[in-house]
């Protein structure tokens, strides 16, 4: 993962995060007193590029790349709905996976 790759999925987390922010506090419940439902959203927004990197990678390492460029995929793969559940599946899993992929990295490094 590069700077430019964490930089272009931590703006893309950043909105995730103004938007539920603003839709939560529109709703008027006020969420920004439990600092710990705060500290988890942050968190979430800044190891979403990580998380989102280890999903891509490791289905790309079990299938290919090629995998996702043939068959039902073609056609699929760019729809609205499966990136949204894929972004969502990657900010619910951001926490554990982004630590699994940072410590895989220092791990790796070391």
């Amino acid at each position: 993962m590069d700077r430019k790759y964490y930089i272009h999925h931590l703006l893309i987390g950043c909105v995730y995060l103004i938007t539920v922010s603003i839709a939560w506090a529109y709703s008027g419940d006020a969420f920004y007193e439990s600092h710990w439902l705060v500290a988890f959203m942050v968190l979430s927004t800044l190891l979403y590029p990580c998380a989102r990197y280890f999903v891509q990678a490791s289905a790309y390492r079990v299938t290919g790349p090629t995998f996702w460029t043939r068959g039902y995929f073609v056609e699929d793969v760019n729809s609205p709905s499966l990136r949204a559940l894929f972004s969502v599946l990657c900010i619910l899993l951001a926490i554990p996976l982004g630590m699994a992929y940072l410590l895989f990295r220092l791990v790796r490094k070391g």
